[in-house]
């Protein structure tokens, strides 16, 4: 009974061997982890963002490669930027330096986490529009680490 308690208690969480990083031109991002809920359909993906002054991240999504970058897939529903500031709506602030994005999504890519083919686009304003793209290969494959991680 408490070993089914503390298994409904953990969240797997993926690593990359070797993060994925995009570069839209001064926008740098470095994938850092994505943490599946127990069900694998919501997500938490967790980004580092390089971006010059007055940069904004305007959307995020899972997408399918073969989907043009920031053209469309499962939009973000929460960026919390630096573990503190929340946006549900509306431009996210990552100007100046690096940050820690958090991205939430209420389903999953829509080809699911297992193939090879999603991708992690993070659309800012920069100050021109840009798109910086992250693919991710299959969770279950060599280049990640996995695991169950506490709540």
């Amino acid at each position: 009974m408490l070993a089914s308690l503390a298994a409904l208690a953990c969240v797997p969480t993926y690593r990359p061997t070797a993060p994925p990083r995009a570069q839209a031109g001064e926008v740098g991002a470095t994938l850092s982890d994505i943490e599946l809920d127990e069900g694998f359909l919501t997500a938490s993906v967790s980004v580092r963002v390089e971006a010059p002054a007055g940069a904004l991240l305007t959307n995020a999504f899972l997408a399918s490669t073969a989907t043009p970058p920031c053209e469309g897939g499962e939009p973000v529903t929460e960026v919390v930027v630096d573990g503190q500031e929340e946006y549900r709506v509306g431009p996210a602030d990552v100007s100046g330096a690096a940050h820690t994005l958090t991205l939430r999504f209420a389903r999953p890519p829509p080809s699911g986490w297992q193939q090879v083919e999603v991708a992690i686009d993070l659309e800012l304003l920069a100050p021109a529009r840009r798109c910086a793209r992250l693919s991710v290969s299959g969770l279950s494959g060599k280049d990640w680490h996995g695991g169950l991680r506490p709540l």
